[in-house]
């Protein structure tokens, strides 16, 4: 199996990632590609390889880091580029939409296998 990205530009210009677990499958017809996932949707900033979001995918476990969701997940900056963060690997998470809003523009980043956070304290943690 492999992640599928797929640019798609909206009506209002701004160009968006969408993610799908895919997987081969040979038929008679021959080759073709079947979504077994959809694992979700980001703002496309264009400095990401394709490569580079399988690698972030993969590190995860295709799993929000916070609440460990497989629903609706998207790219999140630990530090957020108004902080002085960076588009690099390193400073990139997998967190599904519901925690991503909850994090707002706050550093915050659980280590992997990690015990899960209580959300009440992702609220209080600013830098």
């Amino acid at each position: 199996m492999f992640i599928r990205i797929k640019i798609i530009t909206a009506k209002n210009g701004n160009k968006y990632a969408y993610f799908y677990l895919v997987k081969s499958i040979h038929t008679k017809k021959g080759a073709r590609q079947k979504v077994v996932k959809y694992l979700g949707r980001a703002e496309y900033v264009g400095v990401l390889r394709k490569e580079d979001i399988q690698i972030l995918f993969k590190r995860y476990n295709y799993k929000c880091a916070l609440c460990f969701s497989q629903e609706d997940l998207t790219i999140d900056h630990i530090i957020p580029l108004i902080k002085g963060g960076t588009n690099d690997l390193s400073n990139l998470q997998i967190l599904c939409r519901y925690c991503n809003l909850r994090k707002r523009d706050l550093v915050y980043h659980i280590p992997m296998f990690k015990r899960k956070p209580q959300i009440e304290n992702l609220m209080c943690i600013k830098n």
